[in-house]
């Protein structure tokens, strides 16, 4: 399979060791089409050293949503890839999402997993003015409201109905444009567990300032869509699971006088999830 179909979209502020690990991963891959790379940083980087095609695009500071845009805005090709700059670049897993888009036509995002620090796909509802994100148990694609985006597949023409929210450079951003797809579109969007993608974040003082600096994202989503608060939720699958791993830990692998405590913990925990 080549890679005609496909431009990989980017963006990086105060990670230049992240970035540059990112595209050397790339460069010592099979992938020989575009890179648009959207440069927040406050001095535009140089990337002359990697034999790469790469669009540098110098917006400081721009955030994150509007970077997902600047790259959509100039893709012309079928897919678009986006991928963070901590993780590293895995051709045969973006060959899998590929495979998966070309045979779900209305699949308009796909996601892999992560190696670490990675948050499963969510479904998302709101009931009660609360919106609940649940977990769901990864088998193969799997269907959800809410893949990861650190790494993510996007077919092109999904831009043409939804764009991500610029005035959130970070926060809810993903959350925003999870419910747009969702309740504006016929798109579908999934994970596909079989696809593993390596994360290695370095994150500096100064990133985590920027990433952790007051903004208002929670309190416009909130009021956006009618909700008072957002929660966390295990699906069905995912409980029962748990708790048959915890029974069986406390069950089999303590001794006697333990285990009268440790049911207590287990009905504790099956109450709380």
């Amino acid at each position: 399979m080549s890679f005609d179909d496909v431009t990989i979209g980017t963006t990086s502020i105060l990670r230049k060791k992240c970035l540059e690990r990112l595209m050397k991963s790339i460069e010592q891959s099979d992938y020989d089409g575009r890179i648009i790379f959207v440069d927040q940083n406050k001095e535009p980087l140089n990337l002359d050293e990697f034999d790469l095609e790469i669009e540098h695009i110098h917006e400081p500071d721009c955030g994150f949503g509007t970077a997902h845009n600047i790259v959509a805005d100039h893709i012309e090709t079928e897919y678009m890839f986006w991928v963070d700059d901590d993780m590293i670049f895995n051709e045969n897993g973006l060959k899998r999402l590929l495979m998966d888009m070309e045979n779900h036509p209305k699949l308009g995002w796909v996601s892999p997993t992560f190696d670490r620090d990675f948050t499963p796909g969510r479904r998302l509802r709101i009931e009660n003015n609360t919106l609940l994100k649940e977990k769901v148990d990864l088998d193969g694609l799997t269907y959800c409201d809410m893949p990861a985006n650190g790494v993510s597949l996007w077919r092109t023409s999904l831009y043409e109905d939804v764009q991500w929210e610029e005035h959130l450079k970070t926060g809810a951003m993903h959350m925003a444009i999870a419910m747009k797809i969702k309740n504006s579109t016929d798109w579908k969007t999934a994970v596909e567990e079989r696809v593993v993608f390596k994360h290695r974040p370095i994150e500096t003082k100064d990133y985590k300032n920027l990433r952790n600096r007051k903004n208002s994202s929670m309190e416009w989503f909130k009021e956006e869509y009618n909700v008072d608060k957002i929660k966390t939720r295990k699906d069905l699958n995912t409980k029962i699971k748990d708790a048959i791993e915890l029974g069986k830990d406390i069950l089999f692998n303590t001794g006697r006088r333990n285990r009268k405590e440790n049911i207590r913990i287990l009905k504790k925990f099956l109450q709380k999830n």
